[in-house]
């Protein structure tokens, strides 16, 4: 695609950044009452983008850009820019706080989220959801998964919504079908006790097959727990509690899993080369990884193999999600709502329906997956996992300095499944996880 609009944009761009000092683009009134919002105008705005994307994802980013910018009814220009990972772009925003040189648009991690909305860089996006000139229409919310529009909201601001997200991948169990029907069953496990049971009636000593591996994954606990009713926070997010007494049955289960060799903490090959070798009934992953799973299962055992969602004890089906989110930054209220207008573009059907297909990821609209039929078809996988998108969302806590309990946590699977104290792990884990919360920002 010949870029014109990109090169115009960066020109602008680099013309921001020189009269920067000069300018008052950025400013810190990013409270615009509900009146003055409707009677606000976009017209040529310039909104600065900062994401993390890479390789064929930043292309396709990219692209979308030049068609935003090329048909844009307000001539808004949009600059997209890589700037790092979502942590290192959140220091190169936090480096811009005092002086208040910020981009208008921000890539975001749940945690980082609210590290921006607890420095005050993060705007609050209920007023352009609720605009009559710029929201979305009663039939446009509908349009959206319910968890989808929930996701976003942040416990340790009143449940206030700081980012919307464009997209999701689904954590999911993948079982080699093959193999379980050898064992004598047509379905995957439904509760976590048969999960068990399956597992180690996987388990061949000799071959070195096992029924489970995994690795150090919070998302995976995070899952086990909400599976089970019980959650990694308390329900106002003031405090860690790991589960509490089910945390200490879950990692009891983990630990007697691995101890009574029915599963296994991950190799150095990792799961997905020994799930795609036909050494382990049963991995659980993210659906990011769908496309690695097939051509890995091709190149290796070949069998049948399927997904589904996590076995659970709880009345209705949930389903772990992850991904990033965007979150515009404080700036003049034009600038605000120009890069609402570009975050509400992207969720249009036709742009959801786009980027999952090429990402392999999920759309947050029911008709973007409706506009998907072909690509459903030649991707039965993907399609059994969209299924599971009508289910609850569950996500890992989105509050600030969240990955540093997460490696936390991550220490913890390692020792419990290697047979050291539950009770000890548990105990020590939550204390420095609650130390985490109240220290605050990364």
């Amino acid at each position: 695609m010949i870029r014109l609009v990109k090169l115009i944009s960066l020109l602008l761009a680099v013309s921001l950044l020189l009269g920067a000092c000069q300018s008052d683009t950025f400013t810190t009134d990013q409270d615009v009452p509900s009146g003055d919002l409707e009677e606000l105008d976009p017209s040529d705005a310039l909104v600065v983008y900062w994401h993390s994307l890479t390789g064929a994802d930043e292309d396709r980013m990219l692209g979308m850009i030049d068609d935003f910018n090329a048909s844009n009814e307000w001539g808004i220009t949009v600059v997209g820019e890589y700037q790092g990972d979502p942590e290192t772009l959140y220091t190169r925003v936090v480096a811009g706080l005092s002086d208040d040189q910020l981009p208008n648009l921000v890539t975001t991690d749940p945690s980082l989220v609210a590290a921006y909305a607890a420095q005050d860089a993060a705007v609050a996006l209920s007023p352009y959801f609720e605009s009559k000139e710029w929201g979305f229409t009663q039939a446009e919310l509908e349009d959206f998964y319910p968890s989808a529009l929930a996701s976003g909201g942040l416990p340790q601001f009143d449940d206030e919504r700081f980012s919307f997200p464009t997209c999701r991948s689904l954590q999911v169990l993948y079982y080699n079908v093959d193999w379980l029907k050898e064992l004598g069953h047509d379905a995957p496990p439904a509760t976590w006790d048969e999960f068990r049971e399956i597992a180690c009636a996987a388990r061949e000593p000799a071959d070195d097959l096992y029924g489970f591996e995994f690795g150090m994954d919070s998302a995976l606990l995070s899952s086990l727990l909400a599976t089970q009713g019980a959650a990694l926070l308390n329900s106002d997010a003031t405090a860690y509690t790991l589960g509490g007494e089910q945390g200490q049955v879950t990692l009891q289960f983990l630990q007697d899993l691995t101890q009574d060799g029915c599963a296994l903490w991950e190799t150095e090959a990792g799961t997905l080369s020994d799930f795609g070798a036909g050494e382990i009934l049963f991995a659980v992953s993210s659906t990011d990884e769908l496309s690695l799973y097939r051509r890995t299962i091709a190149e290796g055992a070949n069998f049948d193999w399927a997904l589904s969602a996590l076995p659970h004890t709880t009345k209705e089906t949930l389903v772990g999600v992850k991904g990033s989110s965007l979150t515009i930054l404080r700036g003049s209220p034009k600038e605000q709502l120009a890069a609402w207008l570009f975050v509400k573009w992207l969720s249009e059907p036709e742009q959801q329906a786009y980027w999952s297909q090429e990402t392999a990821r999920f759309p947050i609209r029911k008709s973007a997956l409706s506009a998907m039929d072909d690509y459903l078809a030649e991707n039965p996988q993907y399609s059994l996992a969209a299924q599971l998108l009508e289910n609850q969302w569950i996500t890992e806590p989105a509050v600030t300095a969240y990955s540093a309990c997460r490696a936390e946590i991550g220490r913890m699977l390692y020792a419990v499944t290697a047979g050291e104290s539950v009770d000890q792990w548990l105990s020590d884990t939550l204390t420095r996880c609650n130390q985490t919360l109240d220290e605050g920002l990364p």
